[in-house]
């Protein structure tokens, strides 16, 4: 439910098991950073887009 609501105001939810994290926390970091870097690319596009 709290994820619905949340999307459906422009969030993204991320679920992590804390003890997987503790397990392999590089793994949960690349996953983090890949989502993040792809954002990143996307936004600068749209903003040189509009030039």
């Amino acid at each position: 439910m709290y994820n619905k609501e949340l999307r459906k105001n422009g969030w993204k939810v991320f679920r992590f098991w804390e003890h997987e994290i503790k397990k392999n926390p590089e793994s949960y970091i690349k996953k983090l950073k890949s989502y993040m870097e792809k954002k990143i690319i996307f936004f600068n596009y749209k903003s040189l887009s509009k030039h």
